[in-house]
């Protein structure tokens, strides 16, 4: 089935929650900065205190509209009155991120239409308006697993000291040494790169 949100459905993502609880572990991070399930709010997140984050995970389901960017959407639970779960671009430039980095462990959350001389209106574009100082993004549609296996790795290696780009270099070198597909890895960037030391 899938949660509906504002007349969309969307498949379950349960990896997600592996995701999530081995990240959790990896960082050490207290777990009531997780939130999963209905507790992944669109309300949650504009009501956090993000400044005081050094990264921001969202693994979710995402929309990139070419046609009409400005529907482009992280889908969370609306969690509040007046919310619809739709986080769109509008919304997540008044997030008012400082700096961090943000990880779009989701589907096509680099792609969007092409301004030119601007780059993709992508909702990594968004992130950065909001304040990021970098975004690990996808370029393509991503199996709810190989997300799993890729942000796993990928915060391994971020514990270990690595700067981000070279935790994703690493990251792919393990994607292809257990015969994962081009497409679980290749689509993975690091866009900015403006994060404090």
């Amino acid at each position: 089935a899938g949660d509906a949100v504002a007349n969309v459905r969307l498949p379950p993502l349960p990896w997600a929650r592996q995701e999530a609880k081995r990240i959790t572990t990896l960082l050490r991070l207290d777990a009531g900065h997780v939130l999963q399930g209905s507790a992944a709010s669109e309300h949650a997140l504009k009501t956090a205190a993000l400044g005081t984050f050094g990264v921001l995970h969202l693994a979710a389901h995402t929309r990139a509209d070419a046609a009409f960017p400005g529907r482009s959407a992280v889908f969370l639970a609306p969690g509040g009155e007046g919310e619809d779960g739709w986080l769109q671009p509008r919304e997540i430039a008044a997030l008012g991120l400082r700096g961090q980095l943000v990880v779009l462990s989701a589907c096509e959350s680099a792609g969007g239409s092409l301004l030119p001389g601007e780059g993709p209106l992508s909702l990594a574009r968004a992130f950065f308006a909001g304040g990021a100082g970098g975004v690990v993004a996808t370029r393509w549609p991503l199996r709810d697993d190989d997300a799993a296996f890729v942000m796993e790795r990928l915060y391994r290696r971020l514990a270990l000291g690595d700067n981000v780009g070279a935790a994703l270099r690493r990251v792919r070198r393990d994607a292809m040494d257990a015969g994962l597909p081009a497409a679980a890895w290749a689509g993975i960037a690091f866009l900015g790169g403006g994060l404090p030391s």
